[in-house]
């Protein structure tokens, strides 16, 4: 009877586990599925999740000896971390990582190292749903538009191409991020993952027919794109097929999609289901350390979150004098010109450099909240609708021989030209280009209750090269830094 017992509490602990988990960071749950519903490249997070559970259940590698994995715990307590910081950095990706790692130790951590041997494509698996996919959209872009060019440019059509701008006679393309491919590019690889682990057959016939489905995926975005610019030409801009370009992109991922089944069939033949053993969770292992092990995650799971807040309780901010952080020839400006930049939430200023048009944004910020943060994969330098880029790299700057790196943005549109723009974070003696350290460095600076802090940007129009428009702006920040680094740590310090 009390074998039993240990075995019902075996199977139900990690399920109940997860579920107070769940229930603790609720609104990071239903915002993750949420974001699933809504975000095109994440979305087969929605199906992921349950196939992993049927794979659990229905795994045929035994697992012959259970014994708790004390390093899971201390993962565990790192994935805890993880949504800390993701929610106070209002980093969601961040949160919603450590909070599925959180979900997936908890059966790693109480079934022990032999299970994870052998349910290890579950977790690879579970991977997918994480959102991680953002770090490579910007190559995939790129990688788009390149290849868009060189086919386009073997057609008699006449083509313009500048950075992600491809013109012809019809209109003018974008080829925006959501074009870049990684929706089908990350189901394709849920599928063909999938599909390979079901079959039997050579690992080496597996591997290939997973790049196989990964390179159709990447080849059919690019066929959309062609599509698209082709029906624009022959039958104008405003086609339907045009207007609605995401299904086109399914109907011939779903016809590559289909071709590639068909090969599948014949070179990686399914497995048997009446072949091998059913999941058997042995029962050797000591009641005694299943219970310590499940006591543990539930503390850490539930006491972390309560008293982790405590840590950044607001502080006393102070109202932000705006006069004079830029020394003449830098003269207030008309906010309603030049770039606009997106930043909702923060407290904008604009200069001016004497009567030139290189401008200067300061934009602080002190309390900050979801969709109103400093850093925000939705902020933006430049108005989209006004304003197309071209070109993004970083470069270094080395004023008072203090060499930082910012970030470069090439931007254009009809009535202004180019303009060169660059922008950095700052954090009173800290400062960065990178989204990734200036959370940390954010996270830093109100656990030091500073003032705030703010994003940099400057920009200039590019007259004759970039070259001379990158020296021009070299120049000027060289100037203006000592006036300009002195006033912004006075102003952000406690």
């Amino acid at each position: 009877m009390a074998l039993r017992r240990f075995t019902q509490f075996k199977t139900i602990t990690p399920l109940g586990l997860m579920m107070v988990v769940i229930m603790v960071h609720h609104q990071l749950s239903l915002g993750m599925v949420l974001n699933w519903w809504q975000n095109d490249t994440l979305n087969q997070g929605l199906l992921i999740v349950p196939v992993c559970f049927w794979l659990f259940f229905t795994n045929q590698q035994p697992v012959d000896k259970v014994k708790p994995w004390w390093p899971g715990l201390l993962l565990f307590l790192g994935a805890t971390l993880l949504i800390f910081l993701g929610q106070q950095t209002h980093t969601r990706a961040i949160a919603e990582i450590g909070l599925l790692s959180s979900l997936l130790l908890i059966p790693a951590t109480l079934y022990g190292w032999q299970f994870l041997r052998s349910y290890w494509f579950i977790f690879a698996f579970a991977l997918l749903a994480f959102p991680i996919w953002s770090l490579i959209t910007p190559y995939a872009q790129l990688l788009t538009t390149w290849a868009t060019v060189k086919l386009m440019s073997l057609s008699s059509l006449p083509i313009y191409a500048e950075g992600f701008v491809i013109e012809i006679p019809a209109g003018r393309f974008i080829v925006e991020e959501g074009c870049s491919g990684m929706r089908y590019l990350v189901t394709a690889l849920a599928i063909g993952s999938l599909y390979a682990y079901l079959s039997t057959g050579k690992l080496i016939t597996k591997l290939g027919m997973f790049s196989l489905l990964v390179g159709l995926a990447i080849v059919g975005n690019w066929l959309r794109i062609l599509t698209v610019i082709g029906i624009a030409n022959f039958w104008g801009i405003d086609h339907p097929m045009v207007s609605d370009h995401a299904t086109l992109g399914w109907i011939i991922f779903a016809v590559l999609l289909l071709g590639w089944f068909w090969l599948g069939n014949r070179f990686l033949p399914k497995r048997d289901s009446n072949n091998g053993h059913r999941t058997a969770l042995s029962n050797r292992v000591l009641p005694r350390q299943m219970y310590t092990t499940a006591l543990l995650l539930l503390v850490a799971s539930v006491v972390i979150p309560m008293t982790s807040t405590q840590f950044l309780a607001a502080g006393q901010y102070r109202e932000i004098d705006f006069n004079d952080l830029l020394a003449a020839p830098w003269q207030p400006a008309n906010k309603e010109l030049w770039l606009q930049p997106h930043y909702p939430g923060g407290l904008e200023s604009l200069y001016q450099h004497g009567g030139s048009s290189t401008i200067a944004y300061l934009i602080f910020y002190q309390q900050q909240a979801d969709g109103a943060e400093l850093i925000n994969e939705t902020n933006s330098n430049f108005d989209p609708d006004q304003w197309d880029l071209l070109e993004r790299s970083k470069q270094k700057v080395s004023p008072e021989s203090k060499t930082f790196t910012v970030n470069e943005q090439i931007i254009k549109n009809s009535s202004e030209g180019r303009r060169l723009v660059w922008s950095w974070y700052e954090f009173g003696h800290r400062r960065s280009a990178s989204a990734f350290a200036g959370k940390l460095y954010d996270l830093e600076a109100r656990l030091k209750k500073l003032n705030g802090s703010l994003v940099v940007i400057f920009s200039t129009p590019i007259v004759e090269s970039t070259a001379a428009s990158r020296q021009r702006l070299r120049q000027e920040i060289a100037q203006t830094w000592p006036t300009l680094s002195a006033n912004l740590v006075e102003t952000l310090k406690p």
